[in-house]
C-alpha cells in the first residue's frame, strides 16, 4: 500500500515564519537604536549631525565595520534625514521593501 501524505498543510510553517518575521523585526529594531545612539554621540562630539550613515562608519569604525551594519535585516540600507534643531528621522524600509517615510510597516526611531 502506497504512502500518503496527510491533506491539511504542517501547522508550524506558518508560526515559523512568524517566528523568522519577529526576529528579523527585533534585529533591525537593536540595530536602529544603535545607529540612534551613534547619531546622538556624533551629534554631541561634532556640534552637527551626520548628513549622512556613512559618517558615522568614518567616525566609529569599531561599532560600523562593514556596510552590514547599516543594513536592515532585509539587506536594505537604514534610512537617515537630518531635521531642524538637532533632530532626525532614523528608519527602516520594513519586510514589504516599500519605503513608506516612516509610516506602515517600516521600523522608525527618531532623535
Amino acid at each position: 500500500m502506497p504512502l500518503s501524505l496527510p491533506v491539511d498543510p504542517p501547522v508550524f510553517a506558518p508560526v515559523a515564519f512568524d517566528s523568522l518575521m519577529e526576529a528579523q523585526e527585533n534585529v533591525t529594531r537593536a540595530n536602529l537604536q544603535r545607529l540612534q545612539g551613534l547619531i546622538l554621540k556624533y551629534t554631541l562630539n561634532e556640534a552637527k549631525q551626520p548628513t549622512s550613515l556613512s559618517e558615522l562608519r568614518e567616525l566609529y569604525p569599531e561599532w560600523l565595520t562593514d556596510q552590514g551594519a547599516l543594513l536592515d535585516a532585509w539587506g536594505q540600507p537604514f534610512r537617515y534625514e537630518p531635521t531642524d534643531d538637532y533632530a532626525f528621522q532614523l528608519w527602516s524600509i520594513g519586510p514589504n521593501g516599500q519605503d513608506e517615510g516612516g509610516e506602515g510597516d517600516d521600523l522608525t526611531v527618531g532623535g
